[in-house]
């Protein structure tokens, strides 16, 4: 079975209803965009049902629940784990100093903001700028 979400919070979060607690599927694959992964994280860990996120890499989608309770598996690497190498190549290896970070204003964009400065810090770098924009923009700039 496959559900759109339509890429809102509060649409992702019906699917997650409606195919656990009504249709009882056995277990879910999805959601590609974290702040969707977020939204519908309780209706799973609710309800004990396995679900496998492909490919949202949001660090916040796994760490929600203690690991030997979660019903809550990744595919993907987490942001912390993007972060860490990110920070290691060009701040450790390559001696850069100044970073600057643009995001979009989604829960992805803030945790991936948060993630990257927690990693520079610990690297003893801090970013010089950090330009948050709306996803709208993004698609325009990205010419998605």
């Amino acid at each position: 079975m496959t559900r759109d979400d339509a890429g809102r919070p509060e649409a992702g979060r019906q699917v997650a209803e409606d195919l656990v607690l009504k249709e009882k599927v056995d277990f879910t694959l999805g959601f590609c965009n974290t702040g969707l992964a977020l939204a519908a994280l309780e209706v799973f860990q609710r309800a004990r049902h396995v679900r496998m996120v492909p490919c949202a890499q949001g660090t916040a989608v796994t760490e929600a629940y203690p690991p030997k309770d979660s019903f809550i598996f990744r595919l993907a690497v987490s942001d912390r784990m993007n972060a860490e190498f990110l920070a290691s190549e060009t701040v450790a290896r390559r001696g850069f100093s100044k970073p600057a970070i643009l995001a979009d204003q989604t829960p992805y964009g803030a945790g991936g903001v948060r993630d990257l400065t927690a990693q520079f810090k610990a690297h003893g770098v801090a970013p010089v700028y950090v330009g948050r924009f709306d996803l709208v923009q993004c698609s325009m700039l990205c010419g998605t």
